[in-house]
């Protein structure tokens, strides 16, 4: 996976902008500086529980509008902090002092908010500490106890009134080093001397219990009484240490506990063939028995003497079993464990998986009506499902078995807490989603954007591709046109063609003197374009090619033929002549004449006056 190169002041910037500030903000009065200034003259408890950073602003300095970069930022630390004091939960004096450094967080960020990006020390990596060093913190620890809170108080006022960050968190680094370096030594020896204590005490109440369970209100004689509560009662507390509850061999002790105290129950069965079938396996288990349970009577197994004893006492009263003898049942006392099995809590294989993501190190609040605390998780003994628990100052102060500890996590008794850079972690992971955020909003206007252009050129594609399509088929059906017209006028000539062959000769003649004498402006009637009669005037006569051309009223061109052509039409009656017009060049060579004759007349003369 490739790495993510590290955010710019710009990015973030933009970011911080495009999350807290509307087009229609107004315009600042100060400068970053000014901002600054004026975050620096909040007093010590201006940002209380309840109160943001803003609030806070407007409420000393309600005439002053930051630009809105420090805006964003200050919006952005209230959120910020919401966070941080929600899942951080310490207790109120610690809680009171951390707000105390919030005017030393807003100046550092306005400055450059890019700082909380990087791991170089800052407000936010002091407040980590103080953070860490406090979260076990409660009252009533003594000078220890004491020493924390003055550390904490006096690096906030440190940071209040301005001081070298970078001395102060490498100050805070080295005490709390050493701090912590007395408090594992004294975790460590008690860890050394708890451990094997607990896992002891742990595995005779889980053999205890699970014996118990085994032969409550069951029937025993004298001699299984005494092998259960004894040998096999020290065994299973071994095998529990040895092997751990999860252990196959521990599942094995227990499903032949409840084996071994079946075989000495009466059968009570009715009917004559269940009481064969149970028989039946009662003499199946009865020979297989003592060899698995000389595998796991563990107490025993360097006395092999008291082991065969043992085991001896048993087959006396299986023999006696399956000879059909009665055995003589005696009361018996259930193992004394020091505690109430009824109250022991019973709880879910859920809840129980909540705690496989604890580890040693791990602090959780305690509030009950008894006790509240703040606590540590020292020991988790999977083995023997136990959780030792200590206070700031490395002392005892709980334990619990997994039941227990899952019971009160359910049941909101036990809340875990935050820690680890809570400050520095929260910013950077918000300020980073911002910018990822405006990033990826930024990708989607760029994708919207080249969609839309995606989407302008192909309606402009489409619509040029319309505008061809529609002049082809323009031109294709101008052309069908106009083939159709040359086919009609071809048709109209060729029956024209025959009519003048069969005409009289002599109406032949007239027609083709008229068609030689007709001039431009001569008025006919000639087939249109349906082949329908229309008036059309001679607009063109061109001798040397025997063209004639012929228009509408309106100039548009009718047709176009020879004489010979217009012969046949006219001869065939598909064409009619309605003024001959005159020739051009005589109405020419007339005015001319005329200009010539007026040249020498006098004004009177030409005026008739």
């Amino acid at each position: 996976m490739q790495a993510r190169s590290p955010a710019t002041a710009e990015q973030l910037g933009t970011a911080l902008i495009g999350r807290y500030v509307k087009d229609d903000d107004p315009g600042a009065t100060v400068d970053d500086e000014g901002a600054i200034a004026l975050v620096g003259q909040l007093p010590a408890n201006a940002v209380a529980p309840g109160t943001t950073l803003a609030a806070a602003i407007a409420a000393h300095h309600p005439d002053a509008i930051l630009p809105a970069r420090a805006r964003a930022v200050v919006a952005s630390i209230d959120d910020c902090l919401k966070m941080i004091f929600s899942i951080m939960s310490v207790e109120p004096a610690i809680d009171a002092e951390l707000r105390r450094a919030v005017p030393a967080v807003a100046a550092q960020l306005i400055r450059a908010p890019q700082s909380a990006l990087n791991d170089q020390p800052s407000a936010l990596t002091v407040l980590d500490k103080l953070a860490d060093a406090s979260v076990g913190w409660t009252e009533g620890l003594g000078r220890t106890g004491d020493k924390v809170l003055e550390t904490v108080t006096g690096s906030i006022e440190r940071l209040y009134t301005g001081t070298d960050v970078a001395a102060l968190d490498a100050e805070l680094q080295a005490s709390f080093d050493k701090d912590q370096n007395r408090i594992n030594k004294l975790e460590e020896r008690l860890a050394a001397s708890e451990t094997g204590r607990l896992r002891t005490q742990q595995s005779r109440a889980f053999a205890a219990a699970m014996i118990n369970k085994a032969i409550d209100r069951k029937k025993l004689t004298p001699a299984i009484a005494h092998f259960l509560k004894g040998p096999w009662f020290d065994s299973a507390q071994l095998v529990v240490l040895t092997k751990g509850l999860e252990s196959e061999d521990w599942s094995r002790m227990k499903a032949l506990t409840e084996t071994i105290v079946w075989t000495y129950q009466p059968i009570l069965a009715i009917e004559e063939d269940t009481l064969q079938k149970e028989r039946q396996r009662l003499y199946r288990i009865v020979e297989h028995l003592p060899g698995e349970v000389r595998e796991l009577l563990l107490a025993l197994e360097h006395d092999t003497g008291a082991a065969e004893a043992a085991l001896e006492d048993i087959e006396q009263d299986h023999v006696m079993l399956v000879s059909g003898q009665e055995l003589v049942y005696e009361d018996f006392d259930l193992i004394e464990t020091g505690a109430d099995e009824g109250a022991r809590p019973t709880v879910s294989r859920m809840l129980l998986r909540k705690l496989r993501n604890f580890e040693p190190g791990q602090w959780f609040q305690y509030r009950s009506d008894e006790f509240e605390s703040r606590i540590k998780l020292l020991l988790k003994l999977d083995d023997v499902k136990l959780m030792l628990f200590t206070n700031r100052n490395g002392m005892k102060v709980m334990q619990r078995s997994f039941e227990e500890f899952a019971y009160l996590l359910s049941s909101g008794v036990v809340k875990p807490l935050r820690t680890g850079n809570v400050f520095s972690g929260t910013f950077r992971t918000f300020y980073e989603g911002l910018i990822e955020e405006h990033q990826r909003q930024q990708q989607r206007i760029a994708e919207r954007k080249a969609e839309l252009d995606r989407e302008q050129e192909e309606r402009e594609a489409a619509r040029e591709k319309a505008l061809r399509e529609a002049a082809d088929l323009e031109r294709q059906q101008e052309e069908e046109a106009r083939q159709a017209r040359l086919q009609a006028r071809e048709k109209r000539l060729e029956e024209a063609k025959q009519a003048l062959a069969e005409a009289d000769p002599e109406l032949v003649d007239t027609v083709t003197g008229k068609v030689a004498d007709l001039a431009v402006g001569a008025w006919l009637k000639l087939p249109g374009a349906d082949g329908q009669l229309v008036d059309c005037k001679l607009a063109v006569k061109i001798s040397a090619t025997d063209k004639l051309i012929f228009v509408s009223q309106s100039g548009t061109k009718v047709g176009e033929y020879t004489s010979d052509e217009m012969i046949r039409l006219l001869v065939a009656g598909q064409g009619e002549i309605q003024d001959e017009g005159v020739e051009f060049e005589d109405t020419l060579q007339q005015v001319v004449s005329r200009l010539r004759q007026d040249k020498n007349k006098s004004y009177d003369d030409l005026t008739g006056e």
